[in-house]
Protein backbone atom coordinates (compact mmCIF):
# COMPACT_ATOMS: atom_id res chain seq x y z
CA UNK A 1 0.00 0.00 0.00
CA UNK A 2 1.28 3.77 -0.71
CA UNK A 3 1.87 5.46 2.25
CA UNK A 4 2.63 8.89 0.19
CA UNK A 5 1.05 11.75 0.79
CA UNK A 6 -0.88 13.57 -1.54
CA UNK A 7 0.62 16.95 -2.89
CA UNK A 8 -0.89 20.12 -3.58
CA UNK A 9 -2.82 19.71 -7.15
CA UNK A 10 -1.64 22.89 -8.45
CA UNK A 11 2.11 21.88 -8.17
CA UNK A 12 3.70 19.49 -10.36
CA UNK A 13 7.40 19.74 -9.21
CA UNK A 14 7.91 18.59 -5.39
CA UNK A 15 11.14 21.02 -5.21
CA UNK A 16 8.74 23.59 -6.41
CA UNK A 17 6.08 23.01 -3.62
CA UNK A 18 8.83 22.29 -1.01
CA UNK A 19 9.85 25.63 -1.02
CA UNK A 20 6.71 27.27 -1.20
CA UNK A 21 5.83 25.92 1.95
CA UNK A 22 9.08 26.54 3.46
CA UNK A 23 8.77 30.16 2.73
CA UNK A 24 4.92 29.85 4.18
CA UNK A 25 6.34 27.82 7.37
CA UNK A 26 9.31 30.59 7.85
CA UNK A 27 6.72 33.26 8.35
CA UNK A 28 4.14 31.64 10.38
CA UNK A 29 7.21 30.60 12.66
CA UNK A 30 7.77 34.45 13.01
CA UNK A 31 4.32 34.99 13.75
CA UNK A 32 4.78 32.20 16.29
CA UNK A 33 7.81 34.09 17.79
CA UNK A 34 5.92 37.37 18.21
CA UNK A 35 3.19 35.46 20.54
CA UNK A 36 5.91 33.53 22.87
CA UNK A 37 7.18 36.99 23.31
CA UNK A 38 3.99 38.48 24.16
CA UNK A 39 2.83 35.72 26.54
CA UNK A 40 6.00 35.59 28.34
CA UNK A 41 5.44 39.33 29.17
CA UNK A 42 1.78 39.02 29.52
CA UNK A 43 2.15 36.54 32.66
CA UNK A 44 6.32 35.99 32.61
CA UNK A 45 6.17 32.45 31.48
CA UNK A 46 9.10 30.26 30.92
CA UNK A 47 10.47 29.51 27.87
CA UNK A 48 10.81 26.10 28.42
CA UNK A 49 7.17 26.08 30.27
CA UNK A 50 6.06 27.42 26.84
CA UNK A 51 7.93 24.85 24.70
CA UNK A 52 6.15 21.78 26.77
CA UNK A 53 2.54 23.87 26.40
CA UNK A 54 3.21 23.60 22.80
CA UNK A 55 4.85 20.22 22.17
CA UNK A 56 1.43 18.81 24.50
CA UNK A 57 -1.02 20.85 22.25
CA UNK A 58 0.95 19.62 18.87
CA UNK A 59 1.50 16.07 20.25
CA UNK A 60 -2.80 15.74 21.12
CA UNK A 61 -3.32 16.81 17.86
CA UNK A 62 -0.93 14.13 16.18
CA UNK A 63 -2.12 11.39 18.16
CA UNK A 64 -6.00 12.14 17.36
CA UNK A 65 -5.47 12.58 13.70
CA UNK A 66 -3.18 9.01 13.98
CA UNK A 67 -6.44 7.17 15.57
CA UNK A 68 -8.83 8.77 13.79
CA UNK A 69 -6.86 8.48 9.99
CA UNK A 70 -8.54 5.03 8.15
CA UNK A 71 -6.59 3.09 5.53
CA UNK A 72 -7.72 0.27 3.54
CA UNK A 73 -6.75 -2.93 5.25
CA UNK A 74 -4.90 -4.99 2.09
CA UNK A 75 -5.01 -8.01 3.39
CA UNK A 76 -8.10 -8.75 2.63
CA UNK A 77 -10.43 -9.14 -0.47
CA UNK A 78 -13.32 -6.69 0.88
CA UNK A 79 -13.52 -2.99 1.51
CA UNK A 80 -12.60 -3.21 5.50
CA UNK A 81 -10.46 -0.20 6.77
CA UNK A 82 -7.91 0.14 9.42
CA UNK A 83 -6.68 2.90 11.79
CA UNK A 84 -3.76 4.19 10.01
CA UNK A 85 -1.53 3.90 13.26
CA UNK A 86 -2.41 0.43 13.60
CA UNK A 87 -0.36 -0.36 10.16
CA UNK A 88 2.00 2.09 10.48
CA UNK A 89 2.83 2.91 13.71
CA UNK A 90 3.94 5.77 15.52
CA UNK A 91 7.36 5.81 14.51
CA UNK A 92 7.10 3.66 11.53
CA UNK A 93 6.45 0.34 10.22
CA UNK A 94 10.02 -1.25 9.59
CA UNK A 95 13.60 -0.39 11.63
CA UNK A 96 14.90 2.03 9.23
CA UNK A 97 12.18 4.21 8.94
CA UNK A 98 11.91 4.03 12.94
CA UNK A 99 16.01 4.95 13.43
CA UNK A 100 15.25 8.45 11.02
CA UNK A 101 12.39 9.53 12.67
CA UNK A 102 13.48 8.77 16.15
CA UNK A 103 16.99 10.47 15.62
CA UNK A 104 14.73 13.80 14.08
CA UNK A 105 13.20 13.53 17.13
CA UNK A 106 16.42 13.58 19.43
CA UNK A 107 17.98 15.73 17.09
CA UNK A 108 15.60 18.47 17.23
CA UNK A 109 15.70 18.37 21.16
CA UNK A 110 19.13 18.35 21.11
CA UNK A 111 19.45 21.52 18.84
CA UNK A 112 16.65 23.05 20.80
CA UNK A 113 18.52 22.84 23.66
CA UNK A 114 21.52 24.44 22.73
CA UNK A 115 19.01 26.93 20.98
CA UNK A 116 17.82 27.67 24.60
CA UNK A 117 21.60 27.99 25.93
CA UNK A 118 22.84 29.99 23.40
CA UNK A 119 20.05 32.37 24.12
CA UNK A 120 20.58 32.73 27.64
CA UNK A 121 24.42 32.83 27.58
CA UNK A 122 25.15 34.75 24.70
CA UNK A 123 23.84 38.40 23.40
CA UNK A 124 20.96 38.17 21.49
CA UNK A 125 22.68 39.21 18.38
CA UNK A 126 25.84 36.38 18.96
CA UNK A 127 23.54 33.39 19.76
CA UNK A 128 21.24 34.96 16.21
CA UNK A 129 24.44 34.93 14.28
CA UNK A 130 26.06 31.31 15.02
CA UNK A 131 23.24 29.55 15.34
CA UNK A 132 21.95 31.15 11.52
CA UNK A 133 25.34 29.19 10.03
CA UNK A 134 23.17 26.11 9.65
CA UNK A 135 22.42 26.83 5.52
CA UNK A 136 26.51 26.69 5.46
CA UNK A 137 26.63 23.45 7.26
CA UNK A 138 23.88 21.71 5.24
CA UNK A 139 25.40 22.55 1.91
CA UNK A 140 28.33 21.29 2.62
CA UNK A 141 27.65 17.79 4.42
CA UNK A 142 24.55 17.29 2.27
CA UNK A 143 25.91 15.65 -0.55
CA UNK A 144 27.46 13.06 1.44
CA UNK A 145 24.95 11.66 3.48
CA UNK A 146 22.06 12.11 0.19
CA UNK A 147 23.74 10.80 -2.69
CA UNK A 148 21.13 12.38 -5.16
CA UNK A 149 21.60 16.09 -4.36
CA UNK A 150 25.38 17.21 -5.34
CA UNK A 151 27.05 20.04 -4.41
CA UNK A 152 25.94 23.01 -6.53
CA UNK A 153 28.14 26.76 -6.04
CA UNK A 154 24.75 28.76 -6.56
CA UNK A 155 23.55 26.79 -3.53
CA UNK A 156 27.27 27.66 -1.23
CA UNK A 157 26.68 31.33 -2.53
CA UNK A 158 23.16 31.64 -1.60
CA UNK A 159 24.09 29.86 1.59
CA UNK A 160 26.68 32.81 2.00
CA UNK A 161 24.29 35.79 1.21
CA UNK A 162 22.07 34.40 3.98
CA UNK A 163 24.60 33.97 6.36
CA UNK A 164 26.07 37.13 6.01
CA UNK A 165 22.28 39.08 5.57
CA UNK A 166 21.20 37.21 8.76
CA UNK A 167 24.54 38.99 10.64
CA UNK A 168 24.41 42.76 9.16
CA UNK A 169 20.37 42.10 10.79
CA UNK A 170 21.62 40.34 14.16
CA UNK A 171 24.32 42.64 14.56
CA UNK A 172 26.76 40.28 17.10
CA UNK A 173 28.68 41.79 19.57
CA UNK A 174 31.60 40.08 18.54
CA UNK A 175 31.71 41.53 15.08
CA UNK A 176 29.73 45.42 15.66
CA UNK A 177 30.74 46.23 19.61
CA UNK A 178 29.61 49.48 18.91
CA UNK A 179 26.21 48.13 18.72
CA UNK A 180 25.87 46.76 21.86
CA UNK A 181 23.61 48.25 24.24
CA UNK A 182 24.44 49.22 27.69
CA UNK A 183 22.91 45.72 29.12
CA UNK A 184 23.76 43.83 25.95
CA UNK A 185 28.23 43.62 25.81
CA UNK A 186 30.28 40.43 24.25
CA UNK A 187 30.24 37.94 26.14
CA UNK A 188 33.70 35.78 26.50
CA UNK A 189 31.57 32.71 27.41
CA UNK A 190 33.57 30.04 25.07
CA UNK A 191 31.37 27.38 26.19
CA UNK A 192 28.16 29.67 25.17
CA UNK A 193 29.39 29.91 21.28
CA UNK A 194 30.63 26.41 21.24
CA UNK A 195 26.97 25.10 22.13
CA UNK A 196 25.80 27.66 19.81
CA UNK A 197 27.77 26.35 17.22
CA UNK A 198 26.74 22.44 17.84
CA UNK A 199 23.20 24.21 17.77
CA UNK A 200 23.74 24.96 14.24
CA UNK A 201 25.09 21.34 12.91
CA UNK A 202 22.07 20.15 15.06
CA UNK A 203 19.42 22.47 13.36
CA UNK A 204 21.21 21.11 9.88
CA UNK A 205 21.13 17.90 11.08
CA UNK A 206 17.20 17.99 11.48
CA UNK A 207 16.57 19.32 7.70
CA UNK A 208 19.43 16.53 6.81
CA UNK A 209 17.50 14.01 9.00
CA UNK A 210 13.58 15.06 7.85
CA UNK A 211 14.91 15.16 3.77
CA UNK A 212 15.89 11.57 4.50
CA UNK A 213 13.23 10.54 6.23
CA UNK A 214 11.19 11.71 3.00
CA UNK A 215 13.28 9.62 0.93
CA UNK A 216 12.16 6.09 3.05
CA UNK A 217 8.41 7.52 2.72
CA UNK A 218 8.10 8.32 6.23
CA UNK A 219 4.84 10.35 7.08
CA UNK A 220 4.98 13.97 8.18
CA UNK A 221 2.40 13.00 11.17
CA UNK A 222 5.33 10.26 12.47
CA UNK A 223 7.53 13.30 12.53
CA UNK A 224 5.82 15.19 14.14
CA UNK A 225 4.69 13.25 16.46
CA UNK A 226 8.52 12.36 17.54
CA UNK A 227 9.33 15.87 18.16
CA UNK A 228 6.37 16.26 20.16
CA UNK A 229 7.23 13.01 22.25
CA UNK A 230 10.79 14.54 22.83
CA UNK A 231 10.23 17.98 22.63
CA UNK A 232 8.32 17.27 26.02
CA UNK A 233 11.02 15.08 27.43
CA UNK A 234 13.44 17.77 26.73
CA UNK A 235 11.63 20.58 27.77
CA UNK A 236 11.38 19.11 31.19
CA UNK A 237 14.89 18.13 31.12
CA UNK A 238 15.95 21.67 30.61
CA UNK A 239 14.09 23.13 32.92
CA UNK A 240 15.25 20.65 35.64
CA UNK A 241 19.01 21.51 34.64
CA UNK A 242 18.88 25.91 34.31
CA UNK A 243 16.34 25.34 37.70
CA UNK A 244 13.80 27.08 36.56
CA UNK A 245 11.41 24.49 36.69
CA UNK A 246 9.93 25.49 39.76
CA UNK A 247 8.59 29.13 38.17
CA UNK A 248 6.55 27.19 35.85
CA UNK A 249 2.79 28.20 37.18
CA UNK A 250 -0.78 28.35 35.58
CA UNK A 251 -1.51 31.32 32.86
CA UNK A 252 -3.73 34.04 35.48
CA UNK A 253 -4.85 36.15 32.10
CA UNK A 254 -7.02 35.17 29.69
CA UNK A 255 -4.58 37.44 27.58
CA UNK A 256 -2.20 35.33 28.21
CA UNK A 257 -4.24 31.81 27.25
CA UNK A 258 -4.81 33.86 24.05
CA UNK A 259 -1.36 34.28 23.23
CA UNK A 260 -0.31 30.53 24.14
CA UNK A 261 -3.15 29.49 22.01
CA UNK A 262 -1.75 31.63 19.03
CA UNK A 263 1.55 30.63 19.45
CA UNK A 264 0.83 26.84 19.56
CA UNK A 265 -1.65 26.52 16.49
CA UNK A 266 0.10 28.91 14.35
CA UNK A 267 3.96 27.05 15.94
CA UNK A 268 1.64 23.27 15.12
CA UNK A 269 0.83 24.54 11.42
CA UNK A 270 4.61 25.71 10.73
CA UNK A 271 5.40 22.85 11.91
CA UNK A 272 3.47 20.59 10.00
CA UNK A 273 4.32 22.47 6.94
CA UNK A 274 8.14 22.27 7.68
CA UNK A 275 8.28 18.80 8.15
CA UNK A 276 5.83 18.31 5.31
CA UNK A 277 8.40 20.33 3.01
CA UNK A 278 11.46 19.24 4.18
CA UNK A 279 10.58 15.58 3.10
CA UNK A 280 10.50 16.64 -1.03
CA UNK A 281 12.47 19.59 -1.02
CA UNK A 282 16.47 19.34 -1.36
CA UNK A 283 18.16 19.78 2.21
CA UNK A 284 20.24 22.51 1.05
CA UNK A 285 17.67 24.39 -0.57
CA UNK A 286 15.16 24.18 2.76
CA UNK A 287 17.95 25.26 4.92
CA UNK A 288 18.74 28.15 3.21
CA UNK A 289 14.82 29.12 2.47
CA UNK A 290 13.95 27.91 6.56
CA UNK A 291 16.50 30.90 7.83
CA UNK A 292 14.29 32.92 6.10
CA UNK A 293 12.39 33.54 9.39
CA UNK A 294 14.83 36.35 10.89
CA UNK A 295 13.24 38.53 7.91
CA UNK A 296 10.09 37.80 8.71
CA UNK A 297 10.78 37.89 12.12
CA UNK A 298 11.97 41.65 11.84
CA UNK A 299 8.86 42.61 10.05
CA UNK A 300 6.68 41.32 12.95
CA UNK A 301 8.90 43.54 14.96
CA UNK A 302 7.99 46.23 12.81
CA UNK A 303 4.23 45.85 12.64
CA UNK A 304 3.22 44.58 16.00
CA UNK A 305 6.14 45.96 18.02
CA UNK A 306 6.98 49.25 16.31
CA UNK A 307 10.54 48.57 15.95
CA UNK A 308 12.39 51.16 13.79
CA UNK A 309 15.01 48.88 11.34
CA UNK A 310 18.19 49.91 11.00
CA UNK A 311 20.34 50.68 7.21
CA UNK A 312 22.20 47.69 8.22
CA UNK A 313 18.97 45.64 8.99
CA UNK A 314 17.64 46.89 5.35
CA UNK A 315 21.16 45.64 3.45
CA UNK A 316 20.77 42.71 6.08
CA UNK A 317 17.24 42.19 4.53
CA UNK A 318 18.33 42.39 0.63
CA UNK A 319 20.93 39.89 1.47
CA UNK A 320 18.54 37.51 2.02
CA UNK A 321 16.59 38.06 -0.64
CA UNK A 322 19.35 38.34 -2.82
CA UNK A 323 20.60 33.97 -1.63
CA UNK A 324 16.48 33.48 -2.57
CA UNK A 325 16.58 34.92 -6.20
CA UNK A 326 19.75 33.12 -6.49
CA UNK A 327 18.13 29.81 -5.47
CA UNK A 328 14.71 31.05 -7.63
CA UNK A 329 16.94 31.67 -10.81
CA UNK A 330 18.96 28.33 -10.25
CA UNK A 331 15.74 26.19 -10.11
CA UNK A 332 14.82 28.07 -13.38
CA UNK A 333 18.00 27.04 -14.98
CA UNK A 334 17.75 23.33 -13.82
CA UNK A 335 14.12 23.12 -14.99
CA UNK A 336 15.03 24.55 -18.25
CA UNK A 337 17.84 22.16 -18.82
CA UNK A 338 15.88 19.34 -17.76
CA UNK A 339 13.14 20.06 -20.32
CA UNK A 340 15.78 20.57 -23.18
CA UNK A 341 17.41 17.03 -22.34
CA UNK A 342 14.20 15.44 -21.98
CA UNK A 343 13.47 16.70 -25.75
CA UNK A 344 16.91 15.54 -26.82
CA UNK A 345 16.32 11.92 -25.15
CA UNK A 346 13.04 12.15 -27.34
CA UNK A 347 15.05 12.96 -30.56
CA UNK A 348 17.61 10.53 -30.05
CA UNK A 349 15.25 7.37 -29.10
CA UNK A 350 13.72 8.15 -32.27
CA UNK A 351 16.72 8.48 -33.92
CA UNK A 352 18.34 5.53 -32.77
CA UNK A 353 14.34 3.85 -34.16
CA UNK A 354 15.21 4.69 -37.36
CA UNK A 355 19.00 3.58 -37.24
CA UNK A 356 17.71 0.44 -36.17
CA UNK A 357 15.18 0.17 -38.61
CA UNK A 358 17.88 1.14 -41.37
CA UNK A 359 20.05 -1.60 -40.09
CA UNK A 360 17.31 -4.13 -40.30
CA UNK A 361 16.51 -2.76 -44.25
CA UNK A 362 19.54 -3.60 -44.82
CA UNK A 363 20.01 -7.30 -43.77
CA UNK A 364 16.74 -8.02 -45.68
CA UNK A 365 17.81 -6.61 -48.96
CA UNK A 366 21.11 -8.19 -48.67
CA UNK A 367 19.12 -11.18 -48.20
CA UNK A 368 16.71 -10.85 -50.97
CA UNK A 369 19.99 -10.01 -53.16
CA UNK A 370 21.53 -13.00 -52.06
CA UNK A 371 18.36 -15.41 -52.87
CA UNK A 372 17.69 -14.07 -56.23
CA UNK A 373 21.24 -13.90 -57.48
CA UNK A 374 20.96 -15.97 -59.58
CA UNK A 375 18.06 -14.98 -61.12
CA UNK A 376 17.52 -11.28 -60.65
CA UNK A 377 16.14 -8.90 -63.39
CA UNK A 378 16.06 -5.03 -63.42
CA UNK A 379 13.05 -3.83 -63.43
CA UNK A 380 12.93 0.32 -64.10
CA UNK A 381 11.48 2.27 -61.39
CA UNK A 382 8.81 3.64 -62.88
CA UNK A 383 7.65 0.71 -64.29
CA UNK A 384 7.68 -0.59 -60.67
CA UNK A 385 5.88 2.55 -59.39
CA UNK A 386 3.31 1.84 -62.28
CA UNK A 387 2.37 -1.50 -61.36
CA UNK A 388 -0.21 -2.33 -59.07
CA UNK A 389 1.07 -3.22 -55.41
CA UNK A 390 0.53 -5.84 -53.16
CA UNK A 391 -1.55 -5.62 -49.89
CA UNK A 392 0.34 -7.75 -47.94
CA UNK A 393 2.87 -5.34 -45.64
CA UNK A 394 5.81 -8.11 -45.67
CA UNK A 395 5.69 -9.15 -49.14
CA UNK A 396 5.42 -4.87 -50.26
CA UNK A 397 8.50 -4.20 -48.22
CA UNK A 398 10.56 -7.27 -49.86
CA UNK A 399 9.55 -5.88 -53.32
CA UNK A 400 10.16 -2.37 -52.32
CA UNK A 401 13.66 -3.61 -51.70
CA UNK A 402 14.16 -5.61 -54.91
CA UNK A 403 12.79 -3.90 -57.21
CA UNK A 404 14.99 0.25 -55.27
CA UNK A 405 17.86 -2.87 -55.43
CA UNK A 406 18.32 -4.10 -58.54
CA UNK A 407 17.93 -0.88 -60.29
CA UNK A 408 20.25 0.68 -59.43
Amino acid sequence: MKRNESNFCCFKDETTLGIGLLLISAALFSVMGSFVHLAANEDDLPPTQLVFMRAIFQGSLIVLAMFQWRVKDVTTTNNNTVRWISVHGVFGDNSKVRNVVIARGMVGSISFICYYHAMSALPLGDAVAVLSLHPIVTVLVAPHILPDEPFRLVHFIAAICSVVGTTWIARPTFLFPSSATSTEQHSNNAMGYAVAVLGSCAASGVILLIRRAGKMKANTLQLLFSWAVFGILMSLFVAAITLSLPSWHWPTSKQAWLYILGLCSFGSVAHFLMNYAGRIAPAGLASIVRSTDIVWSYVMQILIFHAIPSRMTIWGVALIILSLSLLAISKVIIVRNQNKNKKYTTTTTQLLSVVSLDEEVGKEEMTLLKQDNNTIQTIPIQDYNDAPQPTTSSFLFAKTLYGSATSL
